[in-house]
């Protein structure tokens, strides 16, 4: 039997099609990347400004790099993204 393997994957590797996943509380949602903007000039030179995803329920959400390095939900400020690996999981405490 095959495991998915859970590691996160170098930004420079990042492409459409690339899966992702929406982890917000204890709730994590697969994804894919559905499209990837980079720096063009600057400091940051070709490292990832902006990255869209598709939402295994269909919703499209923009996230957005923060000044730590992070991804966070461009208008929710909550939850975060890790690409390399789709997982999708609900709490059933709720």
């Amino acid at each position: 039997m095959t495991t998915a393997t859970r590691e996160r994957l170098d930004e420079s590797k990042w492409e459409v099609g690339t899966p992702a996943t929406y982890s917000i509380g204890s709730d994590c949602y697969a994804a894919e990347i559905v499209n990837v903007q980079r720096y063009k000039s600057g400091k940051n030179i070709g490292k990832v400004s902006f990255v869209e995803v598709q939402i295994s329920f269909g919703q499209v959400r923009k996230f957005t790099r923060r000044a730590h390095g992070s991804f966070l939900s461009v208008g929710y400020n909550c939850g975060s993204l890790t690409v390399g690996y789709a997982y999708e999981y609900m709490d059933p405490h709720f």
